[in-house]
């Protein structure tokens, strides 16, 4: 007997999707149940194993793209810029407000560790306010590096800055830059015996 322990990230809902499998494959789980994000099912047959986790990939990708919406827009307007359209669609990026990330919520990632192909560690995407920008640090001979940190006190890193993003941050008059959209992921820092949760950027937008 095989038993599956799931997760997902508010707004999904793990027991609809297995349903639907079940549906669509009905000798595929001996029995399954749960919360919309943390559920699990069991299952005898090991032939059944590559169909479920195909099948619920294919349910989950299609609740996520009927969050999309909601995920990318306010007051009906689109807010993320056109560069991003089409990471929109990818499962393992986690759609945020800057004020949603909390330490606390870092740690919570953090503690779901390890991470590998079949459990990617979750990218964020979230707009960058001028607040956050505001407070910015320097890093390397170059300058080509720089530290920013949240209105919730976390720290947001960003390496080997291209001139054009280089002179973004350099300009004060931030009222007049476009709006700053990145996707980063949370790393684990480990220094003078001490452990801080940062966010790495990976990709840098502007709309």
């Amino acid at each position: 007997m095989y038993t599956a322990s799931l997760r997902a990230p508010e707004g999904y809902n793990l027991p609809v999707a297995m349903s639907n499998c079940q549906t669509q494959h009905p000798s595929l789980f001996d029995k399954f149940g749960g919360h919309p994000c943390a559920a699990g099912f069991t299952i005898s047959d090991p032939r059944n194993l590559p169909i479920a986790k195909n099948l619920m990939l294919e349910n989950l990708k299609e609740q996520g793209k009927s969050m999309i919406n909601t995920a990318t827009s306010y007051n009906g307007k689109i807010i993320t810029p056109q560069a991003m359209k089409d990471l929109v669609y990818r499962p393992e990026i986690l759609w945020l407000n800057e004020d949603e990330i909390t330490k606390d919520f870092l740690v919570e990632i953090m503690q779901m560790d390890p991470f590998g192909q079949d459990f990617p560690l979750p990218m964020l995407a979230f707009e960058v306010l001028p607040p956050t920008i505001n407070n910015k640090k320097w890093l390397g001979q170059d300058q080509k590096h720089i530290k920013l940190v949240t209105k919730n006190n976390c720290t947001l890193t960003f390496f080997n800055l291209t001139e054009e993003f280089s002179n973004f941050f350099k300009d004060s008059s931030q009222s007049s830059q476009p709006k700053l959209w990145v996707t980063a992921k949370p790393s684990q820092n480990c220094w003078n015996n001490t452990r801080t949760i940062e966010m790495v950027v990976d990709k840098v937008f502007v709309d």
